[in-house]
């Protein structure tokens, strides 16, 4: 059953209905770039949509993990260059940002979120 919000989600399954779900819609941050929102807080999902070349910046320090979902794109950064295709990720140390997008893609990005707001 899809729902409009997670408070629906969560009410539906304290009365025993579990196979509930309600979309996520991102927020737009940077032209090309939107941020999911997540229960987590110090975990952050954005979406990333290339078209030519995108520079990345990270919103805060810390390793980040790409999953190309459709195109492919050639990451650039300051330890060289990586072609990925539909399906494939890669891992971006902190030390190898910002980087470079160069391509026609959509990736997910999981990255560190605000770890101050967890603590």
């Amino acid at each position: 059953m899809l729902v409009e919000g997670n408070f629906d989600v969560l009410s539906l399954h304290a009365r025993g209905v579990l196979n509930v779900v309600a979309p996520l819609r991102p927020k737009a941050i940077a032209p090309g770039i939107a941020v999911y929102p997540t229960p987590a807080p110090e975990f952050e999902l954005s979406e990333l949509r290339v078209q030519g070349r995108l520079l990345v910046r990270a919103s805060r320090p810390g390793p980040e993990i790409l999953l190309v979902t459709e195109g492919s794109v050639e990451l650039v950064d300051s330890s060289g260059r990586l072609r990925l295709e539909k399906g494939q990720s890669a891992f971006v140390r902190p030390k190898d940002q910002p980087y470079t997008l160069d391509g026609v893609a959509t990736l997910f990005r999981a990255s560190v979120g605000d770890l101050s707001a967890s603590a």
